[in-house]
Parts: C-alpha cells; structure tokens; sequence
C-alpha cells in the first residue's frame, strides 16, 4: 500500500547509506509541456522537493514532448537513456487492456511496447495472457485491478496523478454529455 510517510523513506534512505549531505543522485527525461502533460514542469518540480527531503537528488534533463516520447519509446536500455534513470511521463489512452499490457507485460519493453524499465514480473504476465484471453468484461475489470495493485506494490512506477478528464462546472450549463476520455465535444453544451 502506497501511502505518504517521510520519516520511514529518509530511515530507509539512510540504511542504505544516504543523507542530506551524500543524497542518492537520480535524472529523469521530462518534458517541458505539451499535450496531456498538464503542468509538467511545476509537477516535476513539486516531485523533486518531496525527493530532496528524503536524500534523493532529482536532476531534470527536460525536453520536448515528442523527445520525451522518443526516449520512452526506445526503452532504458537504449543509448540515449544512458545518462537517464527515469521518466515523467503522460499518456493519453482510453482503453484499460491496452494501456496495462502495453506498460506492465515482459513482452512489451522497447522497441515492441512500452514497457520502459523492462518490468518483468510471470505473475503479472500470467494475468495479463489470461486478460487478453477472456472475453467477459468484469472479469478483464476485476483481472486488471489485481494486475494494477501488483504494480503498484511492486513500485513499477511512481503514480503521481490521474487526470481522467478536464472539468468545468456551471450552472448555466443545462445539457452536456461528458465524454470519458480527453477528447470532448463543446458543440453539445446547451446553456
């Protein structure tokens, strides 16, 4: 279970052999903005200052989306990740098979998926195959959520939002069907 304790990281931390005066150096590749990375910057940076107050010194080497989305495509493994050792990353997908096999299964790393760190995990790959086999969708729903609460625990990633759509509240507005996905329709407001 994630949860927010700082005390208990800096512990860890400092077993492993770090502190404020000899942080663990890590870089991540960001993007400078762009579409679906809301406040990319401000995000990331918000990230850093929580890292820095349990010894881990988050350098940013920050590009343009479309770089950003090249060097998650091509994989960890590949040279111009050499210098990186992670991503912050948005991805727009409106379809929960796919964007749980294409991140998570052993079979998706670079350059065929885009299972970024190369995750491989047979027990996460045995749901998956048994996802992609079953036709019936709470059962997909009920097997993606043991899926998702194994990578999860296994801190795959680092979670650090969910935005499932943009929002907007009136009460001048009288009709509007919400799409639920990032692509809306405005022409259907009645106001």
């Amino acid at each position: 279970m994630l949860k927010y304790a700082p005390d208990e990281a800096r512990k860890l931390m400092s077993e492993a052999g770090f502190s404020k005066s000899q942080p663990l150096k890590t870089k991540f590749v960001v993007a400078s903005g762009g579409t679906g990375q809301m406040l990319s910057l401000p995000m990331n940076e918000a990230i850093q200052e929580m890292f820095k107050d349990i010894y881990i010194d988050l350098e940013f080497k920050v590009v343009e989306l479309e770089a950003l989305y090249t060097a998650w495509r091509a994989g960890a493994k590949a040279d111009m990740n050499k210098d990186v050792t992670a991503n912050n990353i948005a991805y727009v997908t409106s379809d929960p098979v796919y964007a749980i096999t294409r991140f998570f299964a052993s079979n998706q790393a670079a350059p065929v998926g885009v299972n970024w760190s190369y995750y491989s995990n047979p027990a996460i790959d045995a749901l998956i195959n048994e996802v992609l086999t079953t036709f019936d969708a709470a059962k997909q729903d009920a097997l993606l959520a043991k899926v998702h609460e194994k990578v999860v625990d296994d801190a795959v990633l680092i979670w650090v939002v969910h935005d499932t759509n943009p929002h907007a509240l009136s009460p001048k507005i009288k009709s509007y069907v919400q799409a639920q996905h990032w692509f809306q329709d405005l022409t259907t407001i009645g106001v």
